[in-house]
C-alpha cells in the first residue's frame, strides 16, 4: 500500500470524540387518547416525530413536536432516542413525564464520531513539492450509518450494519485545496462494535488534519517554509490564498521556525454550489498543565456576510470546539461502556486555556456560506502543528496525546 512510487509515509489514528454538549438530553411527553405531545430539542423534527409515531403505535399526524433550545448539541440531537423514552414513560405511567439524563446516560448513549486510521503516502519532486499524494482512511461508513437512523428509521443496532458501505461524504474533506498532479483518496469500510454518529466538523475537520499535519511535515522535510510551500500549490484557489497571506500577516508569520511555537492550516469547504475558505495561524505550546495555545488568528472568506456578529460568534465556537477535540474530548471504552463520561475527564479547555482569537473577514460578493465547521476543521492541524515547531515531536493523532510509536 505505501510502496514505490511513493517516497515518504505517515499512519494517523484519530479516536472518537465525544459531544460533550453542556446540557444533557432532555424531553417532556404528554400522552392521551388524541395527541402526543413532546417538548424537545431536535436538529430532525420529523425523524423525531416519525419514532415517537412508531414506538407508540399512533400516526404521525398525532405527534406534535414543540422545538426547544438545545444548550449545545454539536450534532447529538440529530439523533432523540430520549425523546422516544419519554413518550413510552409517559403513555405507561397516564400523566405527563420529563425526562432528563444524567451526564453518564448521555456518555453511554452518545453517538461518538467514528474513529479512524489512516495512511498518507506522498511523491515529491527533486525540489521537494508534492507531485502525487494518497490518502487511504480505515473507518466505519459512518454518513450510511447515520442516514439508515435518520431516514429509514433502524434503531443503532441495526443501522450498524451500514458501516461496512463506502462513504464519499466522510471523506469529502479528504480532498486537498491544492493542486496536485495525481491524487488518490480511498475508503476502506470497517465495522465496529461501536455506533457511530454525527460531531461538528464532521469530514473536514478528518480531513483537515490528515492534510494540514501531513502537508507541514513535507514542507519540513523539503527544507522549505510552510507558507510559502503551500502558496506555490495553490495558483487555482487565489481566494484561499489571500485568505492565507493575510493570517500570515495578522499573526506575524516568523516562518514557523524552531522554536517560535507558530502552526498553519488552512480548509475549504464546499456545499452545493456555496464554498467557504479560512486559513488559521495558531500559537501554541506545551508547559506542565500539558497543551497551552496562546493565539489564535483567522482570516476567512464565506461569501457575503450576512449578520457579522453571528459570522464571527461561530468561528470563534468552532475554534474552542476544535481546540477541545485537539486536548481531548474522547473516550476508551470497556465492555461497551465509556470509561471517562464526566465533562471533568474530557481534557476539555477551562476558561483559562481559551486563547486570545481574532478574526477577520474578506470581502467577497459569493453567495454567503455558513462558518460554523470552518474553526473546527482548522484548529487541531495548526495546534499540532505550532506544538512541532514549539520544539515538541510531530503528531499523527488525534486528540494531540498520544502517539502511535
Amino acid at each position: 500500500m505505501l510502496h514505490a512510487p511513493f517516497d515518504y509515509a505517515r499512519l494517523y489514528r484519530i479516536a472518537p470524540a465525544l459531544h460533550a454538549p453542556l446540557e444533557t438530553a432532555s424531553a417532556t411527553a404528554r400522552v392521551s387518547n388524541d395527541k402526543v405531545e413532546l417538548w424537545v430539542a431536535s436538529q430532525a423534527p420529523q425523524a423525531t416525530r416519525k419514532a415517537v409515531a412508531a414506538a407508540l403505535g399512533r400516526s404521525l399526524d398525532e405527534v406534535v413536536l414543540y422545538p426547544a433550545p438545545a444548550g449545545g448539541s454539536f450534532d447529538a440531537r440529530l439523533d432523540t432516542p430520549h425523546a422516544v423514552e419519554a413518550a413510552i414513560i409517559a403513555r405507561e405511567v397516564g400523566k405527563p413525564v420529563q425526562l432528563t439524563w444524567s451526564r453518564w446516560q448521555e456518555a453511554v448513549r452518545d453517538l461518538p464520531r467514528a474513529p479512524a486510521q489512516a495512511a498518507l503516502a506522498a511523491r515529491t519532486a527533486p525540489d521537494g513539492s508534492l507531485a502525487g499524494l494518497k490518502v487511504r482512511v480505515a473507518m466505519p461508513g459512518t454518513t450510511p450509518e447515520f442516514g439508515a437512523r435518520l431516514f429509514d428509521g433502524a434503531d443503532p443496532l441495526a443501522a450498524r450494519a451500514a458501516q461496512e458501505r463506502a462513504d464519499p461524504l466522510g471523506l469529502a474533506g479528504c480532498i486537498p485545496p491544492y493542486t496536485i498532479p495525481h491524487l488518490v483518496v480511498e475508503h476502506v469500510p470497517t465495522a465496529l462494535p461501536l455506533s457511530t454518529g454525527r460531531l461538528r466538523g464532521n469530514a473536514a475537520a478528518l480531513g483537515c488534519f490528515l492534510i494540514e499535519t501531513f502537508v507541514d511535515e513535507l514542507a519540513a522535510r523539503s527544507g522549505r517554509e510552510g507558507l510559502s510551500y503551500r502558496m506555490a500549490m495553490l495558483g487555482q484557489d487565489i481566494r484561499l490564498a489571500t485568505c492565507l497571506q493575510r493570517a500570515a500577516t495578522l499573526a506575524e508569520w516568523s516562518g514557523g521556525r524552531g522554536g517560535s511555537g507558530q502552526g498553519l492550516a488552512c480548509h475549504r469547504m464546499t456545499m452545493n454550489d456555496r464554498e467557504g475558505r479560512i486559513a488559521l495561524v495558531a500559537s501554541a505550546r506545551r508547559d506542565e498543565r500539558g497543551i497551552r495555545v496562546d493565539k489564535l488568528t483567522a482570516v476567512l472568506d464565506i461569501g457575503r456576510i450576512i449578520n457579522l456578529d453571528i459570522a464571527r460568534q461561530q468561528v470563534e465556537g468552532g475554534l474552542l470546539f476544535g481546540l477541545g477535540l485537539a486536548r481531548g474530548q474522547t473516550t476508551t471504552y470497556a465492555d461497551g461502556l465509556p470509561l471517562s463520561s464526566r465533562l471533568g475527564q474530557l481534557g476539555l479547555p477551562l476558561l483559562n486555556d481559551c486563547p486570545e482569537i481574532e478574526v477577520e473577514f474578506m470581502e467577497a460578493d459569493a453567495p454567503p456560506f455558513d462558518p460554523g465547521e470552518l474553526g473546527v476543521a482548522v484548529a487541531a492541524p495548526a495546534i499540532a502543528n505550532a506544538l512541532f515547531s514549539a520544539g515538541n515531536t510531530r503528531m499523527h493523532s488525534l486528540p494531540l496525546t498520544g502517539e502511535l510509536g
